[in-house]
């Protein structure tokens, strides 16, 4: 799994490895590090690239699988749909301990940790952390804000960040519609000294509305106590890029059954529709030829039921790459009985 054909972001590296994952139904000592591959990808020249992967199991079977990698310019990528609020922490956006929190949260996990108030100096944050709790996510620093992530694709985290006293940290993104699995992990040392990171945070799981990106800052390593000094740790300048995605052509999914209502009474447009999409959360809008038939205020569609007979209401979904997806549904209005 993993080797899809991707779209990637001129100028930044690529790992051809990078979320790669491996199964076989017998041979189960096979793992990712047997994969075998050749071709190259030139990040700095905007083309299709072939890679060809290899991958035998222990009974002499041999998997071949292509795949393209997409380089373009930043002209060519689509919006993301992960954006920081105050990653800067210039405008002091009030931090909670609420996961509904629209900007940055700050709150215990599992296994108690305790800081002090955390404080905004001089542009960034400091937060002084007094009892690092028994695992990594004791203290939990992140943002959640609805962010969207995308299977497939890869985002680079940038922050700065440093220590009073030496100490690692986790970076996490990780899902919690999926029992808070984590789909990319990285722990990083900080130093007394200011230093600049950059983390590619890859979804090589499934398509989330729901992601969560930020910073474990409890136990990091129950046997090396020093590795999770109770420190003051400073934050500034936390940002995030997509720099690359699943080449995704497919257009999302609709179905509904036809709409009988009686005439006069409320038809709710809405009711009875499955619909979905390979990177989740397609915009849906409903329209009708007939004129007078729809109408819409702030997101709402009304259906007038006024005049007796058979309609067709247009269903047009579109996902966050622009494919498209049109459907038909019939609406009978019949006389009241």
């Amino acid at each position: 799994w993993g080797a899809l054909d991707t779209v990637w972001l001129q100028g930044n590296a690529f790992d051809p490895m990078l979320g790669l994952r491996v199964y076989d139904h017998v041979d189960k000592t096979l793992n990712v590090n047997q994969i075998s591959y050749t071709g190259t990808v030139n990040v700095d020249v905007p083309d299709d690239y072939d890679l060809v992967y290899m991958l035998t199991d222990a009974s002499g079977n041999t998997l071949t699988h292509t795949r393209v990698i997409t380089v373009v310019a930043a002209a060519d990528m689509p919006d993301q749909r992960i954006q920081f609020t105050d990653g800067s922490f210039e405008a002091q956006t009030p931090i909670t301990n609420l996961d509904a929190n629209v900007g940055w949260t700050l709150k215990v996990g599992t296994g108690t940790g305790t800081w002090n108030p955390h404080q905004f100096v001089d542009g960034h944050l400091v937060i002084d952390v007094t009892y690092v709790g028994t695992v990594p996510h004791s203290i939990q620093f992140f943002q959640r804000n609805s962010f969207k992530f995308e299977a497939g694709s890869s985002y680079l985290l940038t922050f700065k960040a440093k220590a009073d006293v030496a100490r690692d940290i986790n970076v996490i993104f990780e899902n919690p519609s999926d029992n808070f699995a984590n789909y990319t992990l990285h722990t990083v040392e900080l130093g007394t000294d200011w230093t600049t990171f950059n983390l590619v945070m890859h979804n090589a799981r499934l398509s989330t509305a729901d992601a969560k990106l930020g910073f474990f800052i409890g136990l990091i390593d129950a046997l090396n106590p020093s590795r999770s000094a109770a420190t003051k740790i400073y934050f500034d300048d936390v940002s995030v890029k997509l720099i690359g995605y699943a080449n995704d052509e497919v257009a999302p999914y609709f179905w509904a059954p036809v709409g009988n209502v009686v005439q006069n009474a409320v038809f709710n447009p809405l009711t009875g529709l499955k619909y979905g999409d390979f990177a989740k959360v397609p915009t849906l809008t409903i329209s009708s030829d007939t004129v007078g038939l729809v109408t819409e205020s702030a997101g709402v569609y009304t259906i007038n039921t006024s005049v007796v007979g058979t309609y067709i209401l247009k269903y047009t979904l579109t996902d966050w790459l622009g494919n498209q997806k049109v459907y038909e549904r019939t609406l009978n209005v019949t006389e009241p009985a």
